[in-house]
């Protein structure tokens, strides 16, 4: 059957059967189903949007809608001056097929659970902040939702008996898991049980348990270079050896002789928003870190501390809800949705660890307050976080496009270059002899604190100079001011700032 009916017969049998979806989710998600499921064949060449929108008789913005979506993540590629065509997703599910060039044989582990006492110093990797303008990755307390928060808290205080009752040392708040389940359901494309959420006290712990339940002391982890200094720190301090994996702009890139010749516990990376380049790892990407994972018996560790935060289009789908994938660990937190201070953030795991991680869950210790993780689980079960986090996202979207605006003017084909999600974006700084390091210091009396790009990289030598520049912490008019004032340093030292 020819490819374009093809696609155009599916669309309409799904929409005749549609419920309350927008249009163009239901449109993106027959498109993408049919994708994986092999009914579009890659390089097959489908119809353009106006092609589409006729002859399904819908507006041409739904369709450029869903089209947009599956470009973002890998689905769709097109072809200068011949269209647009399915991405050639050449890695599949099947764990022993060839690598990069490489076959390996299939595991036979079990993964049991496991346990360090033993840990390494932690490395200094502190910045100190001057001011809070253009600090990237920290909310606007001014947008919590104070009033509601504290009717929440104090309801919850007063019947105190009644959480100490849901609360389990398997997992944390149990209504709190459940209401997360069903966030996540929405809005990152997971599907889980209550009891594959346990609930932690912050990223670095849910790292710490993580290492501790899939990984033993000496053991192997891939993690991101440039990438979050925490994660490397944690896992040096459970006993685990990081091993630097490069970066190109599909997100965590191990390159093939890393590949044929280590064979890690763990396979850190961010996908949605890669900390601190801002890449968004496309599907082919993501079934091949799966593949890698099933034939090295290694488990995938995602990081989605912004995903809930893409300003054109849906939030990307985690990599933890592919069909077929049983080797992801999602890592999330509302320390960037709510605040840093509630010290809430939670890890998903599948099924078959359930029990190995409420075996060592209790050796965490420090758990979060049995009544902000009560309010937390009404607040979501209500519905009126949801409405919170798209307040935020309309406001963080202004904001952003002033930082944009700032950086790049008026130069149109810039701006349609950046990646409209994340909380922060990198700016290179382009020049001989000039280091972001002497920017800073020629900034430090001002209430500017970006963070250096060059400090989260574990090999200085081959660091990249730049700025990681946040857009959530103040309006748009101090984000003018403070790029003006940042721009004026860069400029007296015969240097540039280009967006990355």
């Amino acid at each position: 059957m020819n490819e374009s009916k093809l696609l155009a017969d599916l669309i309409a049998l799904k929409l005749e059967r549609s419920g309350e979806e927008a249009l163009h989710q239901q449109v993106y998600v027959v498109i993408r189903e049919a994708i994986i499921n092999g009914v579009l064949a890659p390089a097959s060449k489908i119809p353009s949007s106006r092609s589409l929108a006729s002859s399904l008789k819908l507006s041409r913005t739904t369709i450029s809608t869903a089209l947009d979506q599956l470009f973002s993540e890998g689905f769709l590629i097109t072809r200068q001056g011949d269209g647009t065509y399915i991405a050639d997703l050449k890695f599949t599910s099947q764990s022993s097929k060839n690598l990069d060039g490489h076959v390996f044989p299939a595991s036979q582990a079990k993964n049991p659970p496991s346990r360090r006492l033993e840990g390494t110093p932690l490395k200094s990797s502190n910045i100190v902040f001057s001011g809070n303008q253009l600090l990237p990755g920290f909310v606007d307390h001014s947008l919590f939702p104070y009033g509601v928060w504290n009717k929440l808290y104090k309801k919850h205080s007063l019947q105190i008996g009644d959480a100490l009752k849901q609360f389990t040392s398997g997992n944390g708040f149990f209504p709190l898991c459940q209401s997360i389940a069903r966030h996540l359901a929405i809005s990152r494309g997971i599907n889980v049980r209550p009891e594959q959420v346990f609930i932690t006290h912050g990223a670095s712990q849910s790292v710490s348990l993580i290492a501790k339940t899939v990984s033993q002391p000496g053991d192997s982890a891939w993690i991101e270079n440039p990438g979050y200094p925490m994660i490397a720190e944690t896992l040096e301090m459970e006993g685990l050896k990081p091993i630097n994996t490069e970066i190109d702009h599909h997100g965590l890139n191990p390159s093939t002789e890393q590949i044929r010749d280590s064979s890690p516990r763990l396979i850190c990376t961010s996908t949605s928003y890669q900390f601190p380049l801002g890449y968004t790892m496309p599907i082919s990407r993501r079934l091949k870190l799966i593949d890698i994972a099933k034939a090295k018996d290694s488990w995938l560790l995602e990081d989605d501390y912004d995903g809930e935060f893409r300003y054109k289009g849906n939030p990307i789908p985690a990599m933890f809800g592919l069909e077929n994938n049983e080797r992801t660990l999602y890592m999330g937190t509302f320390s960037k949705t709510l605040s840093l201070s509630l010290r809430m953030s939670f890890v998903v795991v599948p099924l078959a660890l359930v029990e190995s991680f409420q075996a060592i869950y209790p050796m965490l210790g420090n758990f979060s307050s049995v009544v902000s993780q009560a309010a937390l689980a009404e607040l979501i079960s209500s519905g009126r976080f949801a409405k919170h986090v798209s307040n935020m996202r309309k406001i963080y979207g202004r904001r952003r496009r002033a930082l944009e605006q700032a950086l790049v003017g008026n130069h149109i084909n810039h701006q349609e270059a950046f990646n409209p999600g994340g909380l922060h974006i990198v700016a290179e700084l382009q020049g001989k002899d000039v280091t972001d390091s002497e920017i800073m210091e020629a900034i430090s009396d001002t209430d500017i604190s970006c963070i250096p790009l060059s400090f989260l990289y574990r090999e200085p030598v081959r660091a990249k100079q730049g700025f990681l520049l946040g857009f959530t912490s103040c309006d748009e008019d101090k984000i003018l001011n403070a790029v003006s004032i940042l721009q004026s340093a860069v400029q007296q030292r015969g240097a540039t700032l280009s967006p990355l």
